[in-house]
């Protein structure tokens, strides 16, 4: 698919146009069918089969949670299981502002919400910062001709004739960050208890038939409890909270006597 406007082989929005809460969102207040959003119907298919397959192996703020989660050490604490359901009421919340004309989704969706962050945050301090470099470079005679070469096949991105800043980049800030300092605290709160997409895709993959199963001879050890992303696992070991598990299989890669599994056989996990 390219997109008719940049003549790209890979459309720049993609991911945007792929997210099944804003295609909704977007629909809803266009009060109009938007046809580029239709390719979230693949993600919303694969969520039907597969279950939050996005949200564990796609989702760009998942990866940028994840990594935080490594550099800071984050371990599971399980008291966060008990505010899983606010995200269902703020979606619930969203999508009646978007019948009342208020897009407010765009500021928790995390696919909206981390490429604002990159747009208007971080393009524009790398737009101070490479305009302050070649500032200092263009001062040695010998890098100038190079430096005008660079500076004219980057002029549309990263070295503009004017650096720019959005009024938005603060709030942006602040919420994307806040979001990262608080996977320092526990892993994946943000989808746990916030993240309006994940809620979504949480009813959406009710049908699922790709499921975890647990073979009765488990021990009960916990440690696919204490590796669980989203703290999917109550606590007896062979439920799975469907709704909340990702497919990450970190339960299946820790698991000391492999008798969990996640496949397509029949389980009577709810």
């Amino acid at each position: 698919m390219t997109s008719e406007v940049s003549g790209r082989l890979i459309p720049v929005d993609l991911y945007l146009c792929a997210d099944p809460l804003l295609a909704i969102a977007a629909t809803i207040g266009a009060r109009v069918l938007i046809p580029a959003m239709l390719v979230s119907l693949v993600v919303v298919a694969a969520t039907l089969v597969l279950g939050r397959v996005f949200c564990g192996w796609v989702c760009p703020m998942g990866t940028a949670l994840d990594l935080t989660s490594r550099i800071g050490h984050s371990e599971n604490r399980y008291s966060i299981r008990k505010t899983h359901h606010i995200k269902y009421y703020l979606l619930i919340g969203f999508l009646a502002a978007s019948i009342l004309g208020f897009q407010l989704v765009y500021h928790l969706d995390p696919i909206a919400l981390i490429t604002r962050f990159f747009t208007l945050v971080v393009l524009p301090l790398l737009v101070q910062l490479s305009s302050f470099a070649f500032g200092v470079l263009f001062n040695i005679e010998s890098f100038q001709l190079p430096l005008l070469n660079i500076q004219a096949s980057l002029i549309d991105s990263l070295l503009p004739l004017e650096p720019y800043f959005f009024r938005s980049a603060f709030l942006v800030g602040i919420i994307f960050l806040a979001i990262l300092a608080l996977e320092l605290y526990s892993r994946r709160i943000f989808c746990q208890t916030v993240c309006p997409l994940g809620a979504l895709l949480g009813w959406l993959s009710k049908p699922q038939i790709l499921k975890r199963k647990v073979d009765e001879d488990c021990i009960e050890c916990g440690d696919c409890r204490r590796v669980c992303k989203t703290n999917a696992i109550p606590e007896d070991y062979l439920q799975t909270e469907l709704r909340e598990c990702i497919q990450c299989f970190n339960c299946v890669d820790v698991c000391p006597v492999d008798v969990i599994s996640i496949n397509f056989r029949k389980s009577e996990q709810k």
